[in-house]
């Protein structure tokens, strides 16, 4: 049971003592029962599955309603009725997919400006395919090919500076095959030698294209600080 320790001076209490008491103030449990473990954690999974769609979530939810919506839906009196709730959904949908192209469209434009300006920056070398990289500390070792198999650390950002993956917050590095990496990966690992660290920037088109994977939005450029451990 959780305790909250506080001190209450003793004359807002006692208007006859002095002195200050410690006092113990005893909250309920929030879970009394494994129901209630259960009941807690369906709310959670209602909330992340909400949370997934960012363009949903930003512009359509609304707390209060929704949890109009849910109590009157538990009591069988929904103000909407199923036909109607359908076609709110389909309407809900098809402006859904417009939000959707127009952030897209926009990020484009917004990959393509960082993209140029990033390409004029001391030290940035920029392929024949539209990669860009930096080498951060040279190599010495040796150079893989798209059929080795390669141990790395790596950090993985997008161009606002949000980390959506790495390697070294999970505090173990990974091994897999060059040739079996999204196509920016599989160029800047055949141009670096065993002990290089290297920081590339990876269109979209190198990358998950427009595909939503979740973290990383459809048409997103990728910054990967990338460490070649060893060649496997």
């Amino acid at each position: 049971m959780k305790r909250i320790l506080f001190y209450i001076p003793l004359g807002f209490l006692f208007l006859n003592c002095g002195g200050t008491k410690e006092v113990v103030v005893e909250e309920e449990p929030l879970f009394q029962s494994f129901q209630d473990s259960v009941a807690y954690y369906m709310g959670v999974t209602i909330a992340e599955s909400i949370k997934k769609d960012p363009v949903a979530y930003d512009n359509y939810f609304e707390k209060k309603v929704f949890l109009e919506g849910f109590q009157e839906a538990l009591k069988d009196s929904s103000a909407i009725s199923e036909k109607e709730g359908r076609a709110v959904m389909v309407k809900f949908n098809q402006k859904l997919i417009e939000l959707k192209e127009a952030e897209r469209k926009k990020r484009v434009e917004t990959q393509k400006e960082f993209l140029a300006e990033n390409a004029k920056k001391e030290g940035i070398i920029t392929t024949e395919s539209g990669l860009q990289y930096e080498i951060i500390q040279a190599g010495t070792g040796a150079t893989p090919k798209a059929s080795d198999k390669v141990e790395v650390n790596y950090e993985g950002k997008l161009i606002d500076g949000t980390v959506f993956d790495s390697s070294y917050e999970r505090g173990e590095s990974i091994t897999f095959g060059v040739g079996q990496v999204i196509k920016g990966w599989t160029e800047v690992l055949q141009l670096m030698k065993e002990g290089a660290k290297y920081r590339a920037y990876i269109p979209a088109d190198l990358a998950y294209g427009d595909r939503d994977m979740g973290e990383i939005p459809p048409s997103s450029t990728l910054i990967f600080d990338i460490e070649l451990l060893e060649i496997k």
